[in-house]
């Protein structure tokens, strides 16, 4: 998509001003920009349960987050994290969702977000609804199944044709 190239080239000019030691404050508050302007896309997509475009504005945004040590533990890296776990929840695949949603949890933490604050306890509701299922997914085979069988798994774990 757009918004990818977008990102992969200011990602490759913040990592090529990283390495010559530059400053890039223009460069970071630019790309802060990008990232916002891309989570709320997300989101508005999100709303409109466009699954798919969601996630091709919250994976580059991250992917510009993770890119610089300034932004990596942000609370908009957290924002996006979040909104990734929720996704990846309304896909099914709980288990990437888990991974996002303690991610987007530890970073709340360690940036001083109270743990009774209505953002970390919807998340955390997220979080315990995608355990639950990942537990209901690895667990007994499907009930319609009468006779033992092999499950087959693919690189990431996810079962196929489970």
């Amino acid at each position: 998509s757009s918004s990818h190239n977008l990102c992969s080239s200011i990602t490759g000019a913040a990592t090529s001003a990283k390495e010559k030691n530059e400053p890039v404050p223009l460069l970071t508050d630019l790309i802060l920009r990008i990232i916002r302007a891309l989570k709320r896309l997300g989101k508005a997509h999100l709303l409109e349960q466009q699954y798919t475009p969601a996630l091709e504005c919250f994976l580059p945004s991250l992917e510009l987050l993770r890119s610089s040590t300034e932004t990596e533990s942000t609370l908009d890296c957290a924002s996006v994290l979040g909104s990734l776990g929720f996704l990846y929840l309304k896909l099914q695949r709980c288990n990437e969702s888990s991974n996002f949603l303690r991610e987007c949890l530890r970073l709340y933490q360690r940036n001083g977000v109270d743990k009774n604050d209505r953002e970390t306890r919807k998340v955390q509701a997220w979080l315990e609804m995608a355990e639950s299922r990942e537990d209901e997914i690895s667990g007994a085979p499907p009930s319609f199944l009468e006779i033992p069988t092999i499950v087959f798994h693919d690189e990431t774990g996810d079962s196929l044709g489970g």
